[in-house]
């Protein structure tokens, strides 16, 4: 049994949608089986989303193993490895060494661990009535991405902001995020994901 299992979680039919070969959550599942820390890989389909994951055409579906509980937590909770990560399987360009990133923080003493990375963007807050009204100082910004890592025994509850409470929150940590980390929003996204997959295909080779 490895020590390290992602979990890759579909939230949203768009990850069923075509990207490259195959679909935009057998990519996520591809990039996390590829990064050095080697580990276990399942998926958790919302249950709201199981009927149509049924009848997905085969090709588009990642070997692994399905996760059939109720709820993430109940997933998790029956695994025995010692670190396991949520990724989001809407963000498949993830790449592998963030993964590694967020596993070399859980082994160096963190309870939790997710990417962090520098807003680029412009941030302004706006009005009920859609008027500028101020400019937010990006500097104190940070946009997060996934995968969230845990350490598996020290997971006490759900949370609102990460997937869950740890028995020390001051012990919840950030690691250098990656930019090609882009969210699929809409259909309209897999265009520009698709772009980006075939540019890092051949700048890998």
């Amino acid at each position: 049994m490895s020590s390290v299992h992602v979990i890759i979680e579909v939230t949203s039919p768009l990850a069923f949608l075509p990207l490259g070969e195959t679909s935009v959550c057998a990519t996520a599942v591809k990039r996390a089986q590829e990064s050095k820390s080697s580990p276990s890989v399942s998926i958790y389909i919302a249950p709201e989303l199981r009927d149509q994951w049924k009848r997905l055409d085969a090709k588009m579906k990642p070997d692994v193993f399905v996760e059939t509980t109720s709820t993430l937590f109940d997933a998790v909770s029956k695994l025995s490895s010692t670190y396991v990560l949520i990724h989001e399987s809407l963000r498949p360009l993830t790449l592998p060494k963030t993964f590694d990133e967020v596993v070399n923080a859980l082994q160096s003493g963190a309870e939790a661990a997710r990417p962090a990375h520098t807003v680029v963007d412009t941030l302004k807050t706006v009005t009920d009535d859609y008027v500028v009204s101020s400019t937010i100082n990006r500097d104190l910004m940070q946009s997060l991405t996934s995968p969230e890592g845990y350490v598996r025994e020290r997971i006490i509850g759900n949370d609102d902001v990460w997937h869950f409470q740890v028995q020390n929150p001051e012990k919840r940590h950030f690691v250098r995020g990656d930019q090609e980390s882009i969210k699929i929003r809409q259909k309209e996204d897999v265009v520009l994901v698709e772009s980006f997959l075939a540019w890092q295909t051949i700048t890998k080779n």
